[in-house]
């Protein structure tokens, strides 16, 4: 790792010479997950706004079902939601 240790446990890992780019590896992929998920979930309200079928992937079925739950039993205006990117 170049540059300055960015947490506690990456400087403690310096000073002993342990490797910590496993943990680095490990953050870029939770990072890289959870904006997949979010594009995923965008993907499946957008989809209930514009009128298309549910979609089949897991995170975009979850934000359908949310769209069509906000839309139907809460009686909130969901074009005005958070979940709706312009």
């Amino acid at each position: 790792m170049h540059g300055k240790a960015r947490t506690i446990r990456q400087a403690k890992a310096r000073r002993v010479g342990w490797e910590v780019h496993m943990d680095d590896d490990l953050e870029a992929v939770a990072v890289k997950l959870a904006a997949t998920k979010e594009r995923e979930y965008t993907h499946g309200w957008r989809a209930y706004v514009n009128g298309a079928k549910r979609p089949t992937t897991h995170w975009a079925a979850v934000g359908w079902d949310e769209a069509q739950y906000a839309d139907q039993a809460c009686w909130r205006p969901i074009l005005w939601s958070r979940n709706r990117e312009e």
